[in-house]
């Protein structure tokens, strides 16, 4: 379960290790990667051990020379880590009874997800920003976004996933969603292209981003520790163009 106690853990542990990685290669961070990997597996979240794993690979490819047979093997690990952890964490739900396999259920969840953001689309505007009130003060309020993703959509207070565009949609409609797709593609293109220059905090930060980013295509920006990540990323970019202003 979600506590304050996991998310001070991961706010910390994601850029950490991440600033680590691109800094230095030493094999004792791979084994603190491992470690956090495992720990935050056992949570029971598929995401968490998603976004490390698909971070520290975006880290390493902009900071190291990878040879390409690490990276599909880290593909592939990730792919195993998805279909293990999800699995897992179904059949822990004592409520919910499946009988479909890993694979399938990942076929399901994606069929599932994409029905909901039609139902998203065909009711723009129906949360009108308590969405993302509830995103950013849910977890000091004990509310959930995503419950709201379900009441808006189904009529149902269960937590649901509507894909990165359907939050917007249910907040602001399509042209609030146009607005946030163009706000993160500027600060994940800017970021990369001042890590291609500077590396280390700004490649993490990058892998960060990035990685955050390819999980809310499935689960929505419904996560208000990445917008954190997303506050930092902003002051890094200004930081770095005002030392580029003073150096000119």
């Amino acid at each position: 379960a979600a506590t304050k106690i996991w998310l001070i853990s991961y706010i910390i542990f994601l850029p950490s290790i991440n600033l680590l990685l691109a800094r230095y290669n030493r094999k004792s961070h791979y084994i603190l990667l491992l470690i956090g990997l495992v720990l935050f597996a056992l949570t029971g979240y598929r995401t968490t051990p998603i976004a490390i794993m698909l971070s520290a690979l975006i880290t390493l490819y902009y900071t190291r020379d990878v040879d390409l047979k690490y990276i599909i093997l880290a593909i592939l690990a990730i792919a195993v880590v998805l279909l293990a952890v999800g699995f897992i964490a179904v059949q822990a739900i004592s409520w919910q009874h499946w009988s479909l396999n890993p694979v399938e259920l990942v076929s399901y969840r994606a069929a599932f997800t994409l029905n909901i953001l039609s139902k998203a689309i065909e009711n723009q505007f129906a949360t009108m920003g308590n969405l993302f009130y509830a995103t950013l003060t849910g977890f000091f309020t004990h509310s959930d976004a995503r419950v709201l993703v379900g009441q808006a959509t189904l009529g149902q207070v269960h937590s649901i996933t509507s894909t990165i565009f359907g939050p917007a949609l249910l907040d602001f409609g399509i042209l609030g969603m146009i607005l946030q797709m163009f706000l993160l593609g500027l600060i994940l293109k800017t970021l990369h292209s001042i890590q291609n220059y500077k590396k280390e905090i700004f490649s993490a930060f990058y892998g960060i981003l990035l990685a955050q980013t390819i999980i809310w295509i499935e689960t929505g920006p419904t996560d208000v520790v990445v917008w954190l990540f997303y506050i930092i990323g902003i002051f890094l970019i200004i930081h770095f163009l005002r030392g580029a202003k003073h150096e000119i």
